[in-house]
């Protein structure tokens, strides 16, 4: 027999005390009946509260089985279909006669995914226990060990990790786990909790043309369509048919992309996604060549990311790009990045030329605006149709990097930088003698058109630094051009290095420069008979050069 609890041993003390009143209240005479008294005693011998005591304090007991899904970011036990580990933490929220009664923590203890209060983070708290046999109902969700549980465990919101690329077992990926509120009856038994993925996953694996390793930096998932935050609805649950859609609805104000995890040694990167129906757009991107390069994979029309399930992708990228040697000057680079050795060997090969291999250099050597450039690469024909124009539509004001001496202007490699000053003649940071005005000569090497490979930069009217490379690459020189090949063996040789691959010879003539040499006058270079090869400054305004377009690559 079990010993009855406090409660039930006051109950017994007060039923005895109302006897014993009773008892010396009466007058002298005969007795009474006890009939009253008896059946006050027999009344509380035969209520279960034997049964009440012991409810009153047994703690409940919860475990959480197998998970339905393939989402789950933590290592999984090794041949174990739990996928639960120990130390994950459980929120579970009890509702007694639709009262909420209250929202507790608990962690999983072992393999066989049993559950006990979360003593570790909450010392002063409690477990729920079992009041009376009536039914009551229970919803239980879970972060994992990813990092809402630091701010709010118990909360019905969180945002997603944006940066899930660490190769860790924890917090590398946003989990959320859900079990909607369900009616239990009492018992005793470990109370099952079935948890339901609301996420979904993207798994992206590369592919590329030729042997040799990718060089993919990592690789975003994202657009306007991926929200980072959510907050908890109970809205569309159908448990009987794990039906999960609707149970968290992301919000958010600014969307950002998410770093996938990499598997790099299988060309492998997944990301955990809260779940969308109306996905589309660019929304994979793959960053290639030390950030260079971007790859973007425009997804069909309307794609859906629906809860638990993985969406896996196989992407073609083509090689990182084709680095050109010292032997690729004077041959053809072509939009596809590959090199050719004419212009009509690329059409051949279904692909459009894009200029000519003018110089190769280290990383970095060719563009002050990157210090992956090491590649110039020269437009197949002179920029404007053909046709000369003015540098400037006024004849003062300094616009981009001023010199008036042949070395320092040798030293400027800034050509796309200038030619966005230039061409953005209105944008900020624009001096006031440059606003408003039309920069013709700039214009027309960023308008040149010609479709680039991926990795180049845009099209820009080239320093005298950069013209000066351009001449000692083709000419397969050292010095530069005030040094001896400043002669006019450059213009009668140079297009010798030029026409073989169906480009345009430069024009006997002088070639408009991005940078300045005073206020009035602007760089130019010259490939006429007489002195090719010679620079010298014209008047922004009062002269007409002509313009060759080059790119960075």
């Amino acid at each position: 027999m079990r010993v009855p609890s406090i409660r039930v041993f006051l109950w017994m003390t007060a039923a005895l005390l109302t006897v014993t009143m009773l008892s010396c209240g009466r007058d002298e005479g005969p007795e009474e009946p006890k009939q009253e008294e008896e059946k006050v005693v027999n009344d509380w011998e035969t209520e279960d509260i034997d049964g009440d005591a012991t409810m009153s304090s047994q703690v409940m007991r919860f475990s959480v089985g197998n998970i339905p899904s393939i989402t789950r970011g933590i290592t999984p036990f090794s041949g174990a279909s739990y996928s639960f580990s120990v130390g994950d933490r459980i929120t579970i929220e009890l509702t007694r006669d639709d009262v909420v009664v209250g929202t507790k923590v608990y962690k999983v203890t072992n393999t066989d995914g049993d559950l006990e209060f979360d003593y570790d983070n909450y010392p002063t708290g409690q477990p729920f226990y079992l009041e009376n046999k009536n039914d009551f109902q229970l919803r239980a969700w879970s972060y994992g060990n990813s990092t809402p549980f630091a701010t709010d465990p118990v909360g019905s919101s969180f945002t997603l990790n944006t940066d899930q690329r660490t190769n860790t077992t924890t917090d590398n990926y946003t989990e959320l786990l859900y079990s909607p509120k369900q009616s239990y009856s009492y018992s005793t038994e470990k109370i099952p909790i079935k948890l339901y993925h609301q996420m979904a996953r993207l798994k992206v694996t590369l592919t590329h043309e030729a042997s040799g390793d990718l060089s993919v930096d990592y690789v975003k998932i994202g657009n306007s369509s991926i929200p980072t935050t959510a907050t908890f609805s109970e809205s569309g649950i159908d448990i009987e048919n794990e039906d999960f859609m609707g149970t968290w609805t992301g919000h958010s104000s600014t969307t950002t992309q998410v770093y996938a995890r990499a598997d790099k040694a299988n060309e492998n990167y997944t990301a955990v996604l809260f779940p969308n129906t109306s996905l589309s757009g660019k929304l994979i991107n793959v960053v290639t060549d030390n950030e260079t390069k971007t790859y973007a994979y425009t997804l069909p029309s309307s794609v859906s990311f629906n809860p638990g399930n993985q969406y896996s992708y196989t992407i073609t990228v083509k090689d990182g790009k084709v680095i050109p040697t010292t032997s690729d000057v004077g041959k053809v680079l072509a939009a596809d990045g590959k090199i050719y050795a004419t212009v009509s060997a690329a059409k051949n090969a279904g692909t459009t030329a894009s200029g000519l291999i003018a110089y190769v250099g280290s990383a970095g050597s060719v563009d002050a605006s990157s210090s992956s450039y090491s590649c110039l690469v020269l437009s197949l024909t002179d920029a404007n149709s053909g046709n000369v124009c003015a540098w400037f539509t006024s004849n003062s004001g300094t616009c981009v990097n001023q010199t008036s001496t042949t070395a320092t202007a040798l030293t400027y490699m800034n050509g796309i930088a200038c030619t966005n000053t230039l061409v953005n003649s209105n944008g900020s940071g624009v001096t006031s003698n440059c606003k408003g005005h039309t920069h013709a000569a700039a214009r027309a090497a960023r308008n040149y058109g010609t479709t680039r490979p991926d990795g180049a930069s845009e099209w820009f009217l080239p320093t005298l630094g950069q013209w000066n490379l351009i001449v000692k690459g083709l000419m397969r020189v050292t010095e530069d051009l005030t040094g001896a090949s400043n002669s006019a063996y450059i213009s009668t040789e140079v297009n010798k290095k030029i026409t073989p691959s169906g480009a345009t010879g430069l024009v006997a003539d002088d070639y408009w420069i991005s940078t300045e040499r005073t206020e009035e006058r602007a760089w130019y270079i010259s490939f006429h008979p007489s002195y090719g090869g010679y620079m010298d400054a014209d008047g922004k305004t009062s002269a007409s050069n002509y313009v060759r377009a080059v790119f960075a690559y």
